[in-house]
């Protein structure tokens, strides 16, 4: 059985320095069929005799992106994205938006982030399908105090967007974390900016239907 058989070989090459990318992939191993998994594979010309160095190498890549935590990879002129664990966690590439706005004007403004948006999404599809260990892509900001940019996000199959509260033990984040991401936006110390957070799943992503930016299209100028 080809689940087994990968079972066999990420336990012979499980490390201390790689346990945690193999187990991430374990994990979702046991949530996808056979069949899935066979169509997965194919894709990317896997076979019997080239599956084992092909492993190796996925487990060497992921174990570095882990390892790297400031490595993002941009997709277009809004988003870029990195990753920790089975987690994508997308960025925002300008670090001020208001100028563009500013130039845009709203309407103007709210529909190209959209457009990014989207484009950014139809093209993480891709690597969530030649990669089952991904799991969940999640969005943290401030930005999200704007209703405007929260309803796009939810529009396009986002969970609600949730304000970080360091007393909610409901969520799914540890004290740990909500704290890393306060201070991550708040620098002075004093945390006075609200930060907030939404996450979209494996599922949600792969049945969503997006529209990619044509090639031909010339950017928007900042």
């Amino acid at each position: 059985m080809l689940k087994e058989n990968i079972k066999r070989i990420l336990m012979n090459i499980k490390n201390s320095n790689n346990e945690s990318t193999i187990n991430h992939i374990l994990e979702s191993i046991e949530k996808i069929s056979e069949e899935d998994l066979k169509v997965i594979l194919q894709k990317q010309n896997v076979t019997e005799q080239n599956i084992e160095q092909f492993i190796k190498n996925k487990i060497k890549e992921q174990t570095e992106q882990e390892n790297s935590s400031t490595k993002f990879t941009p997709v277009n002129q809004m988003f870029s994205y990195g990753r920790t664990g089975n987690t994508l966690h997308m960025h925002l590439i300008p670090k001020d938006l208001r100028p563009l706005k500013n130039k845009l004007g709203d309407e103007a403004f709210y529909d190209f982030y959209k457009e990014q948006l989207e484009d950014f999404l139809s093209k993480l599809q891709s690597i969530f399908l030649e990669d089952i260990t991904i799991q969940t892509l999640f969005a943290v900001s401030p930005i999200f105090f704007n209703k405007d940019i929260t309803a796009v996000h939810e529009i396009l199959g986002f969970d609600k967007v949730t304000e970080i509260d360091l007393n909610n033990e409901n969520d799914d984040m540890s004290r740990e974390q909500k704290e890393n991401f306060i201070n991550m936006f708040n620098k002075d110390g004093r945390n006075t900016r609200n930060v907030y957070y939404t996450k979209m799943s494996r599922e949600k992503l792969s049945e969503s239907t997006y529209s990619q930016i044509p090639e031909n299209k010339p950017p928007v100028k900042f």
